[in-house]
């Protein structure tokens, strides 16, 4: 993967989400970590296009309902 792509991780729980950034950060890849999913979605202007990796069962917006609102607000990708 390219130096500039960037791995975004969607997940409430925390252990995952250190987890996973240490492990894409081993591979030095770039990672920006979001909790929860409304907080990736308000800052989604700012947000760098990139690879999300999201948890499919969150409160309030699961993973699914997340790709999909992504998908309306930005359907260029």
């Amino acid at each position: 993967m390219p130096t500039d792509s960037v791995v975004h991780i969607v997940d409430d729980d925390e252990a995952v989400r250190k987890s996973l950034a240490f492990l894409l950060g081993t591979a030095q890849v770039s990672v920006r970590s979001y909790e929860p999913a409304v907080a990736f979605l308000a800052n989604i202007d700012r947000v760098e296009r990139g690879c999300i990796v999201t948890d499919l069962r969150m409160p309030e917006i699961d993973g699914l309902e997340l790709l999909r609102r992504i998908s309306t607000i930005r359907p260029d990708g």
